[in-house]
């Protein structure tokens, strides 16, 4: 701006302030300071109860998809708080009232829950040196096989993480490879390496076989109620009990290695005191990385088909009878936002909206 413009616009418009000296000057400028910062905060303090209000509504949208309560839940909940809040607090009713839980938008809610978990998943797996793949099927309330497949994943500090991977609506029949494109299908939009599967997790015949897509090195378990392993009967036991293993009967390039940890009396005192995960942490990674591989390996792999019969059970309550209408697509993320051992980033999903309505 040029000079004369600013000195002709406080010549005309400001003349008043001229007569201002000294302190007084600094007095009226800390005045109007403050009451443009006091305009302003009216507007955000506005824009912090919208978007406290647009958080609340996840919040409720969540312990309703946890509990497996129908959509519409939302409102009555509502109609409670409101209630509660006009007898203990009823100068914050409008508060309560700005947060929007009608039907619409707790499901779209769930979906922003169900995406963000997604995401989450898909950076961690990002992260994983091995997994495996737990899987079952089962029928739901309108006879339709929906195929449960949850992953394990291990990374290189022996963080496992066990989520649900996908659940998928199988339409026609429910062969082994049936089971195998599903899986194939939900393993790939996640982005997952297939060197890295260690094994597959079933009840029935294993779904894959062979050297189908490059796994001739994948573990494929066949579990019963009581599991059977017997098929890596040895590699289990020199994972949990390395120094009551023989090495000559270990497979050669682990020999040398598996020889020099039970010569060393301080990892034997380590591998008592310590859990197995933090034990085969603290190895050497130059000294010990085929054991701490082999470790990560059998630590991928899932026990039982347990966490998909337990899901089983969420997945009739809550496509029961009465809620048959519910899409494949609502019910798989009701699913992943209610076993999941992940926290959704709220604060992130805000952001993502940009703009916060009661309505939104």
């Amino acid at each position: 701006m040029k000079e004369y413009n600013v000195r002709r616009h406080y010549e005309t418009k400001h003349q008043s302030y001229a007569s201002y000296t000294g302190a007084e000057r600094a007095q009226k400028f800390k005045q109007m300071a403050a009451s443009l910062q006091a305009q302003q905060q009216f507007f955000f303090r506005a824009n912090k109860i919208q978007e406290n209000a647009t958080a609340a509504s996840y919040e409720v949208a969540q312990l309703i998809a946890q509990h497996g309560k129908p959509f519409s839940d939302g409102d009555f909940i509502k109609q409670c708080l409101i209630k509660v809040t006009e007898v203990m607090c009823p100068e914050k009713v409008q508060d309560f009232n700005n947060v929007s839980l009608s039907r619409n938008t707790v499901v779209r809610r769930i979906e922003d829950l169900s995406a963000n978990l997604k995401l989450q998943l898909r950076e961690k797996a990002c992260a994983f040196d091995f997994y495996s793949i737990a899987c079952d099927e089962s029928t739901d309330a309108t006879d339709t096989a929906q195929l449960l497949i949850f992953l394990r994943g291990v990374d290189d500090n022996f963080c496992c993480t066990e989520e649900l991977l996908d659940m998928m609506s199988l339409k026609g029949t429910t062969t082994g490879g049936n089971i195998f494109d599903a899986v194939s299908e939900a393993v790939e939009k996640m982005g997952l390496k297939w060197d890295k599967l260690c094994g597959v997790t079933t009840d029935g015949a294993p779904a894959m076989k062979g050297e189908r897509k490059g796994m001739a090195s994948m573990v494929c378990v066949k579990v019963k109620e009581s599991g059977d392993f017997s098929v890596i009967e040895k590699q289990i036991k020199l994972f949990s009990t390395p120094f009551l293993v023989d090495a000559e009967e270990v497979e050669e390039s682990l020999q040398l290695e598996l020889i020099e940890m039970q010569c060393d009396d301080s990892l034997k005192s380590q591998h008592q005191l310590l859990s197995l995960p933090d034990f085969y942490q603290s190895l050497d990674h130059a000294k010990f990385p085929l054991m701490r591989r082999h470790a990560k390996r059998m630590m991928s792999l899932f026990g039982s088909t347990y966490i998909c019969e337990q899901t089983f059970s969420l997945l009739n309550q809550n496509k029961s009878r009465l809620r048959s209408r519910m899409t494949d697509s609502h019910l798989c993320e009701v699913l992943r936002v209610s076993t999941t051992k992940l926290s959704p980033d709220i604060p992130a999903i805000l952001q993502s909206i940009g703009q916060h309505h009661c309505s939104h």
